[in-house]
């Protein structure tokens, strides 16, 4: 049968090449010929223990890679935590500063309607920068007059 034709061909094709030379075809006939000589069958069972060897050291490597993906995978996540916990804080940052700049802008406006004030009230006294020319009381009435803008 088709199917049997198929296995037999698998057997004799040991390379995995999907082609049989002329010389492993015969060799494979004479050995399907007759039954198993004891040979045949301690070289399967040796054959069938290196192959079991060989699959347990193979799943040790891959206990071992896996074992160093979750140790990477743990760093990583270490490190994606600490990256958000920066860029919050950034970010926290950059609205404290906004904040800053709105409250600068706000006194800077506070500042500049005062001394408005101050030379449309007084319109012949110069401005001085001189600290000892100010009084307290005056200062006082400043500082007053800038919480009640700000209310």
């Amino acid at each position: 049968s088709v199917e049997e034709a198929d296995s037999y061909f698998e057997l004799l094709d040991v390379q995995r090449r999907k082609r049989i030379d002329l010389s492993d075809f015969c060799e494979g006939l004479r050995r399907l010929k007759g039954e198993a000589r004891g040979i045949d069958i301690v070289s399967l069972i040796t054959f069938s223990r290196k192959q079991v060897l060989k699959s347990k050291e193979y799943l040790k490597k891959v206990r071992i890679m896996h074992e160093k993906a979750d140790r990477m995978q743990a760093f990583l996540d270490h490190v994606g935590l600490s990256l958000r916990q920066e860029l919050l804080q950034r970010r926290d940052e950059e609205q404290r500063a906004v904040e800053v700049r709105v409250n600068a802008h706000t006194w800077q406006g506070l500042l500049s309607y005062l001394e408005h004030d101050y030379c449309v009230k007084f319109p012949n006294v110069e401005m001085h920068d001189d600290e000892d020319y100010y009084d307290d009381e005056e200062e006082d009435n400043d500082l007053a007059q800038a919480q009640s803008f700000l209310r």
